[in-house]
C-alpha cells in the first residue's frame, strides 16, 4: 500500500512537447515512454463508484497490474489517496489480492464486476530532483473509452516520490508553478476514472448553477469544477459559470486575512491577464497554483 501526493493539470495537447523540453531543462532524466491500456471495473450497478472507489487492470507494455485506490481526499487541488498495486498475468481480477486490503467493499466477488470503460493512453514519465526533493511528472495523451462513446485526454501529473512532509509538499506546488510560468495550464479535481464513469454515465455532476460560494476554498473549489466541467461535457454554461465563479474568487480572495498583500495582488493580476488578442486569461492556471498554497 502507498499514498498517492500529486496535482493534476489539463493542457493543451499541442503544448505536451513545449513541458517536455521544459522538464528537461530542469535536469529531468530522459522520460520512460509507456503505452497504458486501463481498464476499469464495476457491477452493473456501480457499487464501487457509489463507493468512490476504483478498481482497474493496467496493461504497462507487456505487463498487468491490478490496481485499487480508495475515495481519499481533495484539498485546494492535492490529491491524497490510498492505492494498493500488484503484478498480475493478464486482465483476469484476482479476488484474494483485493480482501487482502481490508479495504473493498464485503460481500462484493470478481464474478459480478465487469469492464464499464477504459484510459487509454501514451505517457512520457520524467523522474526529477529539484532542491533534494523527487518527483515523477506524467505527461498523458490519449482517449476514454466507454462503450462506442470516446473522448480525448491530455493531463500532466506532479507527483511526489517521497514522505510528503512540508518541505516536499511546498516544493510539489514550486515545480507546478515552474511550469506553469512556461505553459498554459489549468488544474483538475476530477480524476480519469471519475471521468471514464461520466462517460459511461454514472458520474453525477454537481449543481453549480445553484451554488453560492462565500468563502475562498468553496469559491476555488467552484472554479475548478466549472472548468473541469466544460471539460467534461463542451456545454458553454459551465464556461460562464467559471466566469462567474472568478469574480467570486476574486472577491473572496480581497476579504482573505491569510494572504499577504502582495500575493494578493500576484494572484490578482495573474486572473485578469489576457492574451494578446484577448481572448482568453491565459494566467488563470498560475493564479491557482499560487492559490493553492493557501487552501
Amino acid at each position: 500500500m502507498s499514498q498517492e501526493v500529486e496535482l493534476k493539470f489539463i493542457l493543451a495537447p499541442e503544448r505536451v512537447a513545449d513541458v517536455s523540453a521544459f522538464l528537461g531543462s530542469l535536469g529531468a532524466a530522459t522520460p520512460q515512454s509507456l503505452c497504458l491500456i486501463n481498464r476499469y471495473f464495476d457491477t452493473p450497478d456501480l457499487k464501487l463508484q457509489q463507493q468512490k472507489v476504483a478498481l482497474r487492470i493496467r496493461q504497462k507494455n507487456d505487463k498487468f497490474l491490478q490496481t485499487f485506490k480508495t475515495k481519499g481526499e481533495s484539498s485546494g487541488g492535492l490529491h491524497r489517496r490510498l492505492e494498493w498495486e500488484w503484478p498480475i498475468d493478464n486482465f483476469a481480477l484476482d479476488q484474494s489480492l483485493l480482501e487482502s486490503t481490508g479495504q473493498f467493499p464485503e460481500g462484493l466477488g470478481v464474478a459480478s464486476l465487469s469492464p464499464v470503460f477504459e484510459t487509454n493512453f501514451d505517457r512520457q514519465a520524467f523522474d526529477i530532483t529539484v532542491d533534494g526533493i523527487a518527483f515523477e511528472v506524467a505527461l498523458d495523451v490519449g482517449e476514454i473509452i466507454a462503450a462506442d462513446k470516446r473522448k480525448p485526454l491530455c493531463e500532466l501529473e506532479l507527483e511526489l516520490r517521497q514522505e510528503a512532509t512540508p518541505d516536499a509538499v511546498r516544493a510539489l506546488f514550486a515545480l507546478a508553478e515552474k511550469i506553469a510560468l512556461k505553459v498554459p495550464l489549468f488544474p483538475s479535481d476530477i480524476s480519469k476514472g471519475e471521468r471514464g464513469y461520466h462517460l459511461a454515465g454514472g458520474y453525477k455532476l454537481a449543481d453549480l448553477e445553484a451554488a453560492k460560494p462565500k468563502t475562498l476554498p468553496a469559491a476555488f473549489r467552484c472554479w475548478v469544477n466549472a472548468h473541469d466541467y466544460f471539460q467534461m461535457t463542451g456545454e458553454e454554461r459551465y464556461s460562464r459559470l467559471a466566469a462567474t465563479f472568478k469574480s467570486a474568487l476574486l472577491a473572496t480572495i480581497e476579504a482573505d486575512t491569510t494572504i499577504p498583500e502582495p500575493d494578493k495582488r500576484s494572484v490578482a493580476e495573474d486572473l485578469t491577464h489576457f492574451a494578446e488578442d484577448r481572448s482568453v486569461a491565459d494566467k488563470e492556471g498560475l493564479a491557482a497554483i499560487k492559490l493553492m498554497r493557501f487552501l
